[in-house]
């Protein structure tokens, strides 16, 4: 009898996709330094929108990418990375699971990228 007094958490863990992650953590720096996406993107040799889309993890950066990325913002690759992974232990800190491919569960998508959000964009 004692499984019927148990509650059942339903709430997905949160989630976040590492290229999500990589790609936010250039967009907090970019942001930081006030340049526009516009001129990061020329850098790259694409669009605004393909640009966007890298940031936000829709399409994953390569690693020529994040080398001329980070040369218009100024650091090096290696200081972008560093960066990442704090921002990683952060969010496992959080209770939010940091993955290496897409998952199917948006609802825990949408939750890990509102905490990696408020993390990197928040005025905590």
């Amino acid at each position: 009898m004692e499984y019927m007094n148990r509650q059942v958490n339903m709430q997905p863990m949160p989630k976040v996709t590492y290229q999500a992650l990589v790609g936010k953590t250039l967009a907090s720096e970019r942001e930081r330094r006030k340049i526009l996406q516009t001129t990061v993107a020329a850098e790259l040799g694409v669009t605004q929108s393909a640009y966007s889309k890298l940031e936000s993890g829709a399409s994953a950066l390569n690693a020529s990418q994040i080398h001329l990325a980070t040369r218009a913002l100024g650091m090096t690759a290696a200081d972008l990375m560093t960066r990442v992974a704090k921002n990683e232990e952060r969010l496992k800190a959080e209770g939010v699971d940091v993955v290496h491919t897409k998952e199917d569960n948006s609802a825990a998508v949408i939750i890990g990228l509102g905490l990696l959000a408020a993390m990197l964009f928040g005025k905590a």
